[in-house]
């Protein structure tokens, strides 16, 4: 099990997993799986794409952030639906495995994707 920060670093939780199985995310009461298939939705859509806004908000994500981007493709595609808020989980993975870059201005978290 591996130890990370949020997308924006605020905020540490544990994870396992791979890209090709997919991943869980524990944190102290609960734990959320996503499943593989969220990460390569995310890498194709945005591929080569820079300062996409994070948009993890519970309510109201931008429509043009990572958040609403997986709330939406969950809600169609799989019988669970990931949260927006999840999108900073998802991220902070991506950085770890070397294919974003991530930076914050002021409250906003910009995500460059590498591939």
């Amino acid at each position: 099990m591996k130890e990370t920060t949020t997308a924006g670093g605020q905020k540490k939780f544990k994870y396992e997993g791979s890209l090709q199985k997919g991943f869980t995310f524990y944190f102290p009461k609960s734990h959320v799986e996503v499943p593989s298939s969220v990460f390569t939705a995310v890498l194709e859509n945005f591929s080569k794409q820079s300062e996409v806004v994070g948009g993890f908000e519970r309510n109201s994500p931008p429509e043009e952030g990572i958040g609403y981007f997986v709330w939406q493709f969950t809600k169609n595609n799989l019988p669970k639906t990931v949260l927006p808020l999840n999108g900073t989980h998802i991220v902070a993975i991506l950085r770890d495995e070397n294919l974003v870059t991530v930076k914050t201005v002021g409250v906003k978290v910009l995500v460059d994707f590498l591939v």
